[in-house]
């Protein structure tokens, strides 16, 4: 067990880490994001943390270029569910369910990284020169046909004692 203070993994272990994401470069781990490997693909066979992939990727010189990456990667996310689906096709229920799982993660993951591949619209209504929607408020109120009721303006203008009478005689 490591003593209190120090590090968990040994710096030299981060520099192994960053030598190999120097080596390879920025270029060649762009080109495996656009073909559509996730992150944690891309660390798994380089052997490094997730986090330190991502800490290179998003450095300064490096985040414009894996951006363009990420959204260019969207179709290939595509790509990989469609293969899914078709590679489950004739199978038992249970393959072709989560094949259609696996499409719809992938549908996902392609709309976070390019929000082209999105399906939500946004919908907005606006009025003559693009100013608010003008609505009227409108009321209807249902009065039973028992031979009881009065128009809503006639009890609405009618004094206190015609209110009382009409108590009176209901």
């Amino acid at each position: 067990m490591a003593r209190k203070g120090t590090a968990l993994v040994s710096r030299n272990a981060y520099g192994v880490a960053r030598a190999k994401l120097e080596n390879i470069g920025i270029d060649r781990l762009c080109e495996r994001i656009e073909a559509g490997e996730s992150m944690h693909e891309i660390a798994r066979d380089l052997r490094i943390a997730v986090s330190t992939l991502h800490g290179f990727l998003n450095r300064d010189g490096h985040a414009e270029k894996t951006a363009l990456a990420m959204q260019a990667s969207a179709e290939s996310w595509l790509d990989r569910g469609t293969q899914a689906l078709n590679e489950a096709r004739g199978g038992d229920t249970a393959a072709v369910q989560w094949a259609r799982a696996v499409e719809q993660h992938c549908a996902r993951r392609a709309a976070i990284r390019n929000p082209r591949y999105s399906e939500r619209a946004a919908v907005e209504l606006t009025g003559p020169n693009g100013g608010p929607v003008q609505t009227q408020p409108q009321v209807l109120v249902y009065l039973p046909d028992n031979g009881r009721d009065r128009t809503l303006s006639d009890k609405l203008s009618c004094s206190e004692s015609d209110l009382m009478d009409t108590a009176r005689s209901d």
